[in-house]
């Protein structure tokens, strides 16, 4: 929630842009940096003075046993190192007692690098198997890429999680791992990101991205479909088990970006902890919370409630009948206590922010994922289900 201002005696809060920002924060490792950031939990400025180095990005941000003994992996992104994170976490798990099966969780994954998927799906899949292949405008763009060597997992029941933000290479593991026959895919189609393309440049500087091929998978499936005029009629996969993904609402979209809950959830982290029965916040913090929003001025306006006004606004200026000008005040105010009621619609979500960030700040990422994200994830324990349901029919 800190936000900074500026970077030794460069202001960064003034017209200048992401780049030349980010240009100001970075320098060599080893050496330091002077920051002014403006922390609202506190209503001022800070100094900190940070010393520059390499960040190590977790890309397996949890890894753990389940009910039944189904064991979760939730990989964010592939970047550089997340096969090799992956791969340590499975060896921490499946070797050590009986496993049901595997939940690999690639929701919101928006992929990586291309060796890194390459390399996660090698570790569920047989050697020989079929990873993936591309098909481009010319033989040299054609490629075949194939699994060498053994699973680890040893053929256990697996389901894969995706959702609308899952893409490139996280959709390149999941059609691999389905096409093989060797997991069912469970959530929402994914982002459909399977075309590769090509750079090229020109002398005078300049150059072209070209799409040069697309993906597809064991059978010759593609993840990307074109009718005879190269129009796009397929995108991304369709789950095997369908669960749409809830779009976030434009209130708590609003609410999370004034970095409200993180604020409260830090500075109350001990108390909300305390407060926490069964993966269930106590409800005097919802109302805590509201009125810390209404201290710090936050305020929702619906997209129906302005609207309204401007036809309330339109029907003053053309004089329209004073039959439609009360229905549009009507509407207007009908609409303004639906917007004053968002706090209460959306409690389960806040109180579950309220809790993660609690949990987080007290005990670490790792225990907030297993003690409140884990339990309030309806489509794991719906998996889990699913997993347990296919051993029994395969036994």
């Amino acid at each position: 929630g800190d936000i900074i201002v500026q970077a030794d005696s460069v202001r960064l809060d003034t017209v200048m842009n992401s780049p030349r920002a980010a240009a100001h924060l970075r320098g060599p490792e080893g050496s330091q940096v002077d920051l002014r950031v403006w922390r609202a939990a506190v209503k001022d400025t800070i100094d900190i003075t940070i010393t520059r180095g390499r960040i190590d990005f977790e890309h397996v941000i949890y890894a753990g046993r389940l009910r039944d003994s189904v064991v979760y992996f939730r990989l964010t992104d592939f970047e550089a190192g997340a096969s090799d994170e992956l791969e340590a976490a499975i060896d921490s798990l499946i070797p050590d007692k009986p496993v049901t099966g595997i939940i690999l969780d690639l929701r919101g994954n928006g992929g990586g690098l291309l060796n890194e998927g390459l390399n996660v799906a090698e570790q569920f899949l047989p050697p020989g198997s079929f990873i993936v292949g591309t098909k481009g405008r010319s033989r040299w763009d054609n490629r075949e890429f194939y699994a060498r060597d053994n699973d680890p997992a040893d053929h256990l029941p697996m389901a894969v999680l995706v959702d609308r933000n899952t893409a490139s290479a996280a959709e390149i593991v999941s059609g691999s791992l389905r096409y093989n026959d060797r997991a069912m895919l469970v959530g929402d189609t994914t982002f459909g990101k399977g075309l590769v393309q090509g750079h090229f440049l020109f002398l005078d500087g300049d150059g072209l991205r070209l799409t040069i091929s697309r993906y597809y998978f064991e059978g010759g499936v593609f993840l990307n479909e074109f009718d005879s005029s190269l129009n796009e009629v397929g995108r991304g996969l369709v789950p095997d088990h369908y669960y749409a993904t809830e779009d976030i609402s434009p209130f708590l979209a609003d609410l999370e970006n004034s970095f409200l809950l993180l604020q409260f959830g830090s500075a109350h982290a001990e108390g909300i902890v305390a407060s926490i029965h069964g993966a269930q916040l106590d409800p005097v913090w919802l109302d805590r919370f509201k009125d810390f929003c209404k201290s710090e001025r936050f305020s929702y306006t619906s997209e129906t409630t302005r609207d309204a006004r401007l036809v309330k606004d339109i029907a003053t200026l053309t004089k329209a009948p004073k039959k439609v000008f009360n229905k549009t005040q009507s509407i207007i105010d009908l609409s303004k206590q639906l917007d004053s009621e968002q706090f209460r619609t959306h409690g389960a979500y806040i109180a579950r922010r309220l809790m993660e960030i609690a949990v987080q700040t007290t005990e670490g990422s790792h225990t907030a994922y297993r003690e409140v994200v884990i339990p309030n994830d309806s489509l794991i324990d719906k998996t889990v289900d699913l997993l347990l349901h296919q051993q029994e029919r395969v036994g």
